[in-house]
């Protein structure tokens, strides 16, 4: 897919000037998935800044997380609506299972001079406000992908946009 939007050259990739390097960079702090008897590969990860109303958040990107969550804690500090799933089982990085019996639907987000809506399973995430995943990248698709250099461009709102990983 890369290949394919690299010929077409529908833009320049962003100045490797205005993006900062992470020593976190390609440390994965959970990954997300509802069948643990897989193998686990190595999936792409970026983190980047945002807001919930006025409230600053962390959000990872994660292509190997099947789904995209809410931090439990940020849903209960923020009184983030919420309604009752069928229980899903996710196994996170260190093998550990948490289960998700809620998910805060339509769940409005900021970064970078964009909104995003999106539907979000809640769990308790510790290091991260939300987790996207493979919902919303698939939502978003096609992509424009730097996973080493932190940038992403994909089409929004009829625009194309570009988020810089942090």
């Amino acid at each position: 897919m890369e290949e394919l939007l690299e010929v077409l050259q529908l833009d320049d990739p962003p100045d490797p000037q205005h993006l900062s390097d992470s020593s976190l960079e390609d440390e994965v702090m959970l990954l997300a998935s509802d069948s643990p008897n897989k193998t686990t590969v190595r999936q792409r990860t970026m983190r980047i800044h945002g807001l919930i109303g006025k409230r600053s958040i962390l959000v990872l990107i994660d292509s190997g997380a099947n789904c995209s969550f809410v931090d439990a804690a940020l849903v209960q500090e923020l009184q983030i609506p919420t309604q009752l799933i069928p229980n899903a089982s996710y196994v996170i990085a260190g093998g550990d299972t948490l289960t998700s019996s809620t998910m805060a639907p339509k769940l409005t987000w900021w970064t970078q001079g964009h909104t995003f809506v999106q539907d979000m399973k809640v769990l308790p995430l510790g290091c991260y406000d939300l987790i996207v995943g493979a919902d919303w990248l698939e939502e978003h698709s096609p992509m424009w992908v730097h996973w080493h250099k932190k940038w992403m461009k994909f089409t929004h709102d009829g625009r194309r946009i570009t988020l810089r990983g942090v």
